[in-house]
């Protein structure tokens, strides 16, 4: 996958492929109270067939905010059928379809027991253009409402998205309204009919090829192992406080110190603090951290006070930020030591 740049605004966190397809160029741009996600079309053009407005790649994740709650959708995984290949699309209300992106931009709805395949949506319809849809049980046509147009949502606004609305079939009160899809982003609006009007769900997270992309303001904090089991007395930690809110968050620390990092064994008992040993200040201090990600690494030693490996078993780590009162950041890790093959047998 391309490489990515982020920006980081009021409206939460973006990413986006710096180059996202030949002929096509894309870039961010942080607007007063937004920051605003474009998609600019070289001069050569790349065909609409050419975006990618639903990305296919196992392990990608939306999570969506609606009036009745919060839904997620992923891709599970991949399987050849037949002469095609098609990534399993689930989400947590229950819906779930096998897809393919043909070339000119339609995404193929794979149909069960071995029926063929239908056309879930025609990306490349001509605006105000009619298409065939299995998207939803009670709508059989989408039209082509807008293309290249605008979206405002929890996190920002798109530009150059598709607009598509489901035309009314068999349902009196159920089925799709409409429907907006980002370019390299996928969907990212949907409205559905219900007896009370339409209720529509916005995008607030998305994490595709193994990144990020975006998501709406929200504060994290983390602790991250290079490895889950060990066999050398030498761990990779690192600690993470990650945030988008509009504001900085203020903390204040009582001294020099800014985190704790420490290692217990699976009967509770603490084997390794990070702090121990050294000196800090003692004098109080305000860190204003603005929007953006913030990581602490550390190499740890495994081994105990007296400088002994620690034995194999279980053991837990777990970091936080030494602020002042309770522990407002903190987070932990499992891990196992295990005896080294090399040496078990001598």
């Amino acid at each position: 996958m391309e490489p990515f740049r982020l920006c980081s605004g009021p409206n939460g966190a973006h990413t986006l492929p710096a180059a996202a397809r030949p002929g096509a160029q894309a870039s961010i741009r942080a607007l007063t109270g937004a920051c605003t996600l474009f998609l600019v079309l070289g001069v050569a053009g790349a065909a609409w067939g050419q975006t990618e407005f639903f990305p296919l790649q196992t392990g990608n994740q939306w999570i969506y905010r609606g009036p009745a709650g919060v839904w997620s959708a992923q891709i599970v995984r991949a399987e050849v059928i037949g002469a095609h290949q098609y990534f399993l699309w689930q989400s947590s209300t229950g819906e779930e379809a096998w897809l393919r992106m043909a070339e000119d931009g339609t995404l193929w709805q794979l149909e069960p027991e071995g029926r063929g395949e239908r056309v879930r949506v025609a990306f490349a319809t001509p605006e105000g253009g009619v298409f065939d849809t299995v998207a939803h049980p009670c709508n059989r046509e989408g039209a082509m409402e807008k293309k290249n147009t605008g979206h405002r949502g929890p996190v920002g606004e798109y530009y150059g998205a598709l607009a598509v609305r489901y035309l009314a079939a068999n349902c009196a009160d159920a089925g799709l309204d409409r429907e907006v899809y980002a370019p390299w982003i996928g969907l990212v609006h949907r409205s559905v009919i219900t007896t009370a009007g339409p209720r529509a769900s916005e995008l607030i997270y998305a994490r595709l090829g193994g990144v990020t992309v975006l998501s709406a303001p929200e504060v994290a904090f983390s602790l991250t192992l290079d490895r889950a089991v060990y066999r050398e007395p030498a761990m990779l930690a690192r600690i993470t406080l990650r945030h988008s809110q509009p504001e900085p968050i203020p903390l204040i620390f009582p001294s020099g110190q800014t985190f704790e990092l420490v290692i217990r064994n699976e009967r509770g008992k603490e084997v390794y603090r990070w702090s121990e040993g050294k000196a800090f200040t003692l004098a109080f201090r305000r860190l204003e951290f603005a929007a953006g990600e913030f990581n602490w690494p550390e190499t740890v030693e495994l081994r105990d006070r007296e400088g002994k490996p620690l034995p194999p078993g279980r053991y837990f780590a777990e970091a936080w930020l030494t602020t002042m009162g309770p522990k407002a950041f903190a987070a932990s890790a499992p891990f196992e030591i295990t005896p080294d093959p090399d040496q078990s047998g001598r």
